[in-house]
């Protein structure tokens, strides 16, 4: 799997989570990751196609981490996962 691919299935992961968001802010932020996703998806692959290597062009800040439950591939997963104010 290409990178850019990756980022795309990522990109349909937090959309998918959206829809098990708790609060408005936390999906807001789940639709915003997919669209950073899709960016540097595009991006890359515009380089790629217009022959130019996309090594280099993608810089994620030192702070980007995976959230802890980015292996899970569906949304059904979410209903197990804590949620705001089961934390409380």
């Amino acid at each position: 799997m290409n990178f850019d691919d990756y980022l795309r299935d990522k990109a349909a992961n937090y959309r998918e989570l959206v829809e098990c968001a708790d609060d408005i802010l936390s999906g807001q932020e789940l639709l915003e990751l997919a669209a950073v996703c899709e960016e540097v998806a595009n991006t890359m692959e515009d380089s790629m196609t217009a022959g130019r290597s996309a090594s280099g062009l993608v810089f994620l800040p030192a702070s980007f981490k995976q959230p802890a439950n980015a292996h899970r591939r569906d949304a059904d997963a979410c209903q197990n996962a804590p949620t705001a104010r089961s934390e409380i």
